[in-house]
Formats: C-alpha cells, sequence, structure tokens
C-alpha cells in the first residue's frame, strides 16, 4: 500500500471498510490498496481526503482479470489544535447522520411515497460506503464520482447557467424532502432534525471567533470604502453591531418552515458530469442546519456566481428552485404550496445577515489565486489563519470589487436594516 505518511496512520478499521467495500463491488483475491493525499492548499479546509485505488481480481476464486475500484476518503484534520478550532467533530458527526440516517430516512420514504421501481429524487446524492465515528477517528468512504465523469469546475470562475440552474434544482428536491416529511411522518422527521445547529454560530462559541471575524469585516468595509463609498456605511453599521453575533442571532432563530440545509453548496463542493453541465452531485454535507431554505439558496446566488451571471439569471435560478421543490413535493404525494415564491423572497430579507457575513469571508478564499503568501489552515489555529488568508487574498482589486458588489447589491435589494 501507498498512502501520505505525512497525514499519519490511517486505523485498522478503516483499512477493513475499504476492503471489505472494495470486494462488496467484485473484487476478489489479493486486495492492493493505493491511497494518497487528493487535495492541495485552497481546494479543502475541513478535513482531509484521501483518494483510495483498490485492485483485485474478477472471479469468485480471485483468478480472473485485474480489476479495480475507486473511493474517496475523508477523515478530520490530524493536528489537535486545528480540529478544535475547525469544530471538525462536530463537522463529522454532521455528515455521519446525513450519510447513515437522513438520506437512508428520506430514501425509505420515498419508497413509501413512490414505491420501489420509481426514479430515486435524491440521485444527487453520491453513494456512501461508510459514515462512522467516536469523536476521535470519524470517517467516510465514499465513491470516487470522478472515476464515473463528474468533474470539479474552476472555482475562480465560478457557476455558470447550466451549472446553478442543477444546483437549484437539487437544492428544490432536497430541501422538498424535509417538508414532505414534516407533513406527512412528523415524529419522524423531527427524530431526524434533532439537535442539527450551525457547527461554528453558537453562543457558546462567539469567542472564539469574534475577533478573527472582526478583523475579516474591516478588511471588507475597507475595500467597500474605496470602490462603494455610498454603501460602505451599510457595512459599517452591520458590523460595528458585531459580525459573529449577527450570524449566531440568525443561526438560534426558530424558523416554522424550517428544512435540512445543505449549508455549503460552492464550487468545490459540487461535481458535474457533460459539457454543457447536465448532471449534478452534492459533496461535503458537514455544515448541514436545520433553518430555513433561503440559507441555502442565498448561499449559492452569493458565494457561487459572479455579478455578471447573477445579473443576467437571478429570477431564473429563483423560478428553477422553487419549481424543482413543488414537482417533488407532488411527486411525494404532498401539497405543493407549503413555500410561496413570496414567503421564500421574504425569508431572503429576514436571513440575508446570514448570506452577507458568510459571503464576506468567503468570496475571496473562494475566489482569490492561492500564492505563497497563503499558509497551510490544516495545522495549528485554522481560523485565524483563515482569517490571515483572507487579508492576503483581499488585497487583490478583483476580489475588492467582488465584495464592493456584493454589498452594493444587498443596498439596493433592501437587505440592510434601516
Amino acid at each position: 500500500m501507498e498512502k501520505d505518511a505525512s497525514e499519519g496512520k490511517l486505523t485498522p478499521q478503516i483499512m477493513t471498510c475499504i476492503t471489505d467495500s472494495a470486494r462488496g463491488m467484485g473484487l476478489h483475491g489479493h486486495i492492493q490498496l493505493d491511497i494518497k493525499l487528493g487535495t492541495s492548499d485552497g481546494d479543502n479546509y475541513l478535513g482531509v481526503v484521501y483518494s483510495v485505488k483498490v485492485t483485485g481480481q474478477s472471479g469468485v476464486d480471485g483468478d480472473g482479470d485485474s480489476r479495480e475500484a475507486r473511493f474517496v476518503l475523508k477523515m478530520m484534520h490530524p493536528d489537535p489544535v486545528a480540529r478544535k478550532s475547525l469544530q471538525s467533530v462536530n463537522l463529522f458527526a454532521n455528515e455521519i447522520k446525513l450519510y447513515s440516517r437522513i438520506i437512508p430516512a428520506f430514501r425509505d420514504f420515498q419508497i413509501r411515497r413512490r414505491g420501489r421501481e420509481a426514479e430515486d429524487l435524491l440521485a444527487f446524492v453520491p453513494r456512501c460506503f461508510a459514515a462512522e465515528g467516536d469523536g476521535a477517528s470519524d470517517f467516510i468512504l465514499m465513491e470516487d464520482l470522478k472515476a464515473s465523469g463528474f468533474l470539479m469546475g474552476d472555482r475562480r470562475k465560478g457557476m455558470d447557467r447550466d451549472e446553478s440552474t442543477l444546483a437549484m434544482r437539487a437544492l428544490g428536491r432536497l430541501h422538498a424532502f424535509s417538508y414532505a416529511m414534516k407533513e406527512e411522518e412528523p415524529d419522524a422527521f423531527g427524530a431526524l432534525s434533532e439537535g442539527i445547529v450551525h457547527a461554528f454560530f453558537v453562543p457558546e462559541k462567539r469567542e472564539m471567533y469574534h475577533e478573527s471575524f472582526q478583523k475579516i469585516g474591516h478588511t471588507a468595509l475597507e475595500a467597500v470604502r474605496i470602490h462603494s463609498p455610498g454603501s460602505a456605511k451599510y457595512l459599517e453599521r452591520w458590523i460595528s453591531k458585531g459580525y459573529v453575533d449577527g450570524l449566531t442571532e440568525i443561526c438560534q432563530m426558530k424558523e416554522p418552515l424550517s428544512v435540512i440545509n445543505h449549508g455549503d453548496v460552492w464550487m468545490n463542493n459540487v461535481l458535474f458530469r457533460g459539457t454543457p453541465a447536465r448532471e449534478i452531485m452534492l459533496l461535503d454535507y458537514q455544515l448541514i442546519q436545520y433553518h430555513s431554505p433561503a440559507i441555502d439558496v442565498l448561499y449559492v446566488l452569493y458565494s457561487s456566481l459572479k455579478k455578471s451571471i447573477r445579473d443576467e439569471i437571478y429570477e431564473d435560478l429563483l423560478m428553477e428552485y422553487h419549481k424543482a421543490l413543488s414537482s417533488t413535493l407532488r411527486e411525494l404525494g404532498v401539497r405543493d404550496d407549503i413555500l410561496s415564491m413570496e414567503t421564500l423572497k421574504d425569508h431572503f430579507k429576514k436571513y440575508a445577515g446570514y448570506g452577507l457575513g458568510l459571503c464576506l469571508f468567503l468570496i475571496p478564499i473562494f475566489y482569490g489565486e492561492v500564492t505563497e503568501e497563503i499558509v497551510n489552515v490544516g495545522h495549528g489555529d485554522s481560523v485565524s489563519k483563515m482569517a490571515c488568508n483572507h487579508s492576503v487574498y483581499m488585497k487583490s482589486e478583483e476580489i475588492q470589487l467582488m465584495i464592493a458588489d456584493l454589498v452594493d447589491e444587498f443596498v439596493q435589494r433592501g437587505y440592510f436594516e434601516e
């Protein structure tokens, strides 16, 4: 077996899980593993990802042709300080719950409502072979989608029309399952959604992030003062109330129309197949939360699309989302008027601060060019290092203009409180 030794040893449990999964896919005889680090700086912040290739033979007796299977293995950062600052235990607990409980429950519900032979309305969720953890050696073993032609887009370009349309349709379907189960099986859904909270923005963690995020806010404010001074006063007032405080307040709000959100749909967390894109897979469910569907929609619109694209297709994307939500509810045999377009837009204003706060922080990191000044966030106080990276990315005039455009649009749409 080959692997990147710098990331620490894989446990026997993980090794056995990989081998058993490969045998379940028809590999027999002598099994060989090739495990390599699968991401580089700027591609992944919340854990460590490995690319796994397993080779064996076909035939029950292992006497057939050589065959291979490919997987993706996700693990927490090996550094304990990074684990604490990145909330790795909570993040992996979220994703493990999604793959081991939530998605299986949604699919069982789908079978009860539509029959076993019906089209899978959750086809955008990748196959997971194992999702296990004890808070110390958590891991998730998934299919390698790249082996079947799914590819990651260019994070510095953002999503185009086809890609963002697919993302909105997938979110509409995902959210519809929450509404459908709440309508038809409220007790079962309550058990699924219970305990899902934001991994970072909760009152007990305020002090951990307050200083770093205030610095991020003021760095963004300086860019807005330069490129859009008329909008700067709105952002200054918002920051003065407390960056983390505002995000935490929104995350703690009780919303009757809450759904289980993906929480982190951006370019590096989706894969597409086809040119132009025809199919999508949503990855990395570590930031799931139980909140308004507007949380997910705002996040995609403002973190994953550049302004020129967003201006052109903003209303089209909202329609695509709402059509997918409504049609999925109908296919599940549930009333399709649970969330009106008018209510969704009202939620945009109500929860806009979440989209603003996340995107002020993430746009520079998502779109910035990785240079020698960028530090590895996988060790030590990772949140502080991400804040340092943010200030490096903000040196780019292109990134400064993106932040100014974001704030301008929030002002124009009336998302800032008067």
